[in-house]
């Protein structure tokens, strides 16, 4: 997406779908954002989300286009992040030069903030592991029920590290693969 013949941002996008999935923002203080599913926590999670709809609530990926549009720093656009109202819940994923967060999001509130800083890696699948969601344990797509994809993914990582190697391209290709 250019303005004035210059590069605003890059975005993945679906044909016909507006909204942001996943967007690169260039330039010295730039980042990149994406979203993901992030389960609710609560029961009537998708009713809150009907309701947040029907009162108008941007959707949240037009909120993250918005912002991707207007903010060129990753320090404003981690605060827009954290103080937009979000129609329902989700993770928003922010990178920028030696920084990062994974920002987990309710509605109108941040419910937990991953940092990247004290580990060399931040890493969240679709479950609040840090509450004890039960559901990572169901989840199949670990290799087996009762192996979540967030631990098996750090037992590769951690290998790597524990023996001196660095997180190349290739070895997070292949955790996530």
């Amino acid at each position: 997406f250019t303005r004035n013949g210059s590069v605003v941002f890059r975005a993945e996008m679906v044909a016909g779908y507006v909204s942001l999935l996943t967007g690169y923002r260039p330039g010295a203080s730039g980042y990149v954002v994406e979203r993901n599913t992030r389960y609710p926590a609560h029961k009537g999670g998708n009713r809150e989300m009907l309701d947040n709809l029907l009162e108008g609530v941007p959707l949240s990926g037009w909120t993250l286009r918005r912002m991707i549009e207007s903010i060129s720093t990753y320090d404003e656009a981690q605060a827009k992040v954290q103080s937009a109202h979000f129609v329902a819940t989700e993770y928003v994923v922010m990178s920028g030069v030696r920084r990062g967060h994974i920002i987990a999001r309710d509605p109108a509130s941040v419910a937990h903030l991953s940092t990247l800083g004290p580990s060399a890696y931040v890493i969240v699948t679709n479950f609040d592991y840090w509450w004890h969601d039960v559901r990572e344990y169901l989840d199949p797509t670990g290799g087996h029920l009762g192996l979540p994809r967030r631990v098996a993914a750090q037992r590769i990582l951690n290998a790597s590290l524990n023996t001196g190697l660095a997180l190349t391209p290739g070895l997070l290709n292949a955790t996530i693969s």
